[in-house]
C-alpha cells in the first residue's frame, strides 16, 4: 500500500526533511569530519591489513597513466583487476587521480554512509510508510550495529548502502512509475562493481521479489509487455556497466586457489545456508 501524498496527515516534506533528515545528516557530517577533512583515517580489520594496499596499488598505477591488472605488491605479483575485493572499477576510484591515498579509501566510506539513510528512506517510502517513518527506519538502518560494522569492509559497504535503493526503484518502477528505470540499471551496475557479489545476489532476489505484483498484472494482462522489455534492458544495462569487473574475475577465477582447488566443507559450512548457520 502507498499512502495518498494528499492525505491531511501526511507531514509535508519540507518539514520532514528539516525534523527527521537533517539532525541525522548533521551527526553522521560530525562523526565522519575527521575523515573528511583528511587529518584521521579508518584502520580496523580490512581496512588496512587488506585494502588499503590494494587501493595504494591502484592509485599508484592511475596516476602514472594505466590501468592496474596486477598488484606488484602482493606475493609477487596477485590480480587487482579481476578481484572484486579491491573495488577496482567504483566509479570513485577517480578520487585517487586528485587526493591523496588515504583521502581517496575514506572518502569511499564516508560518502556512502552519508547516503545510507537517503537510500532506506526511499525504500521505506516506496513500500507505503509516511515520511516521519521513513526516516525513523532510515535512523536504525544507518545507526544500526549491523551497517555500521561493514565501515571496516572497503568492499562491503557499497553493497549494503544500494540494496534499498534498488528495491526502491523496482518498488516504484512496480507501482507504474517507469522513470525509476534509468535508475535500476545503474543501481543494479553499481552493486554488481561494489565488491560484495553475495550481497549484488541477495538485492537482485528482493528487488525481483518487489516486482512480483507488475509481474502477476502482465501475465494476466493488465500490463502491456513493453515494461517487462524495458526491466530486461535495465538488467542489461547493468551488467553492461559492470561487464570489465565481470570479465575479468572470470578470467582470473579458475586460476585461484579456491577456484583450483575448491572449497573444504568446513569453509562451505561458515556463514552459509547450513542449518546452523541459516537461523542466524
Amino acid at each position: 500500500m502507498e499512502f495518498n501524498a494528499n492525505d491531511p496527515k501526511e507531514i509535508p516534506r519540507r518539514r520532514a526533511f528539516l525534523l527527521y533528515a537533517v539532525p541525522l545528516i548533521l551527526l553522521l557530517l560530525l562523526a565522519a569530519a575527521p575523515l573528511i577533512r583528511g587529518t584521521e583515517t579508518l584502520y580496523l580489520r580490512d581496512v588496512l591489513n587488506t585494502h588499503f594496499p590494494m587501493k595504494m596499488a591502484q592509485a599508484e598505477a592511475m596516476r602514472d597513466g594505466y590501468f592496474p591488472i596486477l598488484d606488484p605488491y602482493r606475493a609477487g605479483g596477485q590480480p587487482l583487476a579481476g578481484n572484486p575485493n579491491a573495488v577496482p572499477f567504483y566509479p570513485d576510484n577517480l578520487l585517487y587521480l586528485v587526493s591523496s591515498t588515504f583521502w581517496a579509501l575514506n572518502a569511499h566510506f564516508w560518502l556512502h554512509l552519508l547516503l545510507a539513510p537517503f537510500a532506506f528512506a526511499w525504500m521505506a517510502r516506496a513500500w507505503g510508510l509516511r515520511r516521519e517513518s521513513a526516516w525513523a527506519a532510515a535512523v536504525c538502518w544507518t545507526l544500526s550495529g549491523f551497517y555500521l560494522s561493514h565501515l571496516s569492509f572497503y568492499n562491503l559497504i557499497a553493497g549494503v548502502t544500494l540494496a534499498p535503493a534498488l528495491i526502491a526503484a523496482c518498488l516504484r518502477f512496480s507501482q507504474g512509475r517507469r522513470q525509476t528505470a534509468p535508475v535500476i540499471a545503474v543501481l543494479w551496475g553499481l552493486l554488481l562493481l561494489g565488491g560484495d557479489p553475495l550481497m549484488a545476489l541477495l538485492a537482485g532476489l528482493l528487488a525481483a521479489a518487489a516486482l512480483l505484483p507488475y509481474m502477476r498484472d502482465v501475465l494476466r494482462r493488465r500490463e502491456p509487455w513493453t515494461g517487462l522489455a524495458l526491466l530486461v534492458v535495465c538488467v542489461g544495462v547493468g551488467l553492461l556497466l559492470a561487464l570489465p569487473q565481470l570479465e575479468e574475475f572470470r578470467r582470473i577465477l579458475p586460476m585461484s586457489f579456491r577456484g583450483h582447488r575448491g572449497y573444504t566443507a568446513e569453509a562451505a559450512t561458515v556463514a552459509s545456508w547450513d542449518p546452523r548457520q541459516a537461523a542466524e
